[in-house]
């Protein structure tokens, strides 16, 4: 694969997204010949931060009178998108990159999420059979994959589904339970660093007498965080051979971890 599209949404994880871009950052400045390159798809070209919005608040933290709404000023990065999810790369995209964070979860009642134009974008782009036929693989890292399973794709019979109803997947283990309740279909794996399945996807529907065409698609959907690392380095050495993955881990100084069952975040249910 060569044409990696990453899709973002306000409130991104940072490691989640740049962990792996560095790894492919560096393969592209160790053999520039690599016709490697990148887009990157959002709701509109408007930088996306990583801080939650609109409110300051988080999980653990609490406002008081010197952090309030008017004076508050976040700690952010913000990444430029080149394309938007309604004008999307004419060059057929490889592998679709889906990182996590908070703006994953599920908006207030009445309340457009902000992850919403990003799971449009996948129902639409694999109800596409150009799409689909170019696809070589899925990316997901921590939450990432809430936003997959969100999405729906087209069965054999005609009907729709969750993009991941029946597959074997992983996510961050901090929401392993949110998991299973919100996508209770999904096959996910509460021990895996990643997992790395095949995902079918319809090409065309067969006429009267005909067979459906299918198409397997690689996935990987990684668990929490960091393990988006471990998880785009384990893509390379699948797609681009061993000795490249460890250079570049070496370049990095990376300790990797190659057993996708060396989990010691794993969860028990």
């Amino acid at each position: 694969p060569t044409h990696f599209a990453l899709l973002l949404f306000p409130s991104f994880q940072a490691l989640d997204v740049f962990g792996p871009l560095d790894a492919l950052n560096t393969i592209k400045r160790q053999y520039p010949s690599l016709p490697l390159r990148l887009s990157i798809l959002s709701s509109s070209l408007s930088p996306v931060s990583t801080f939650p919005s609109p409110s300051p608040s988080s999980d653990n933290a609490q406002n008081d009178n010197n952090n309030n709404s008017a004076n508050f000023i976040p700690f952010e990065q913000k990444i430029s998108p080149t394309h938007t999810y309604t004008s999307p790369p004419l060059e057929p995209i490889h592998v679709l990159f889906i990182p996590g964070g908070l703006g994953t979860r599920l908006g207030q009642a009445n309340e457009l999420p902000g992850w919403k134009p990003l799971v449009d974008y996948l129902i639409q782009f694999f109800s596409t059979p150009s799409n689909v036929s170019h696809l070589k693989g899925i990316f997901t890292v921590c939450t990432g994959s809430f936003l997959l399973g969100r999405s729906t794709i087209q069965t054999p019979g005609g009907n729709l589904k969750g993009t991941l109803d029946g597959v074997k997947a992983t996510t961050n283990k901090r929401s392993f339970l949110r998991a299973k309740e919100e996508l209770k279909d999904v096959d996910w794996e509460p021990r895996a660093r990643w997992v790395r399945t095949d995902l079918p996807l319809l090409l065309s529907l067969g006429g009267e007498g005909e067979g459906n065409t299918m198409k397997k698609v690689k996935l990987w959907t990684t668990s929490g965080v960091s393990a988006g690392t471990d998880g785009i380095f384990a893509l390379i050495e699948e797609e681009y051979g061993v000795g490249i993955a460890e250079f570049i881990a070496n370049i990095l100084e990376y300790e990797r971890k190659v057993d996708p069952n060396d989990d010691p975040f794993a969860v028990q249910v």
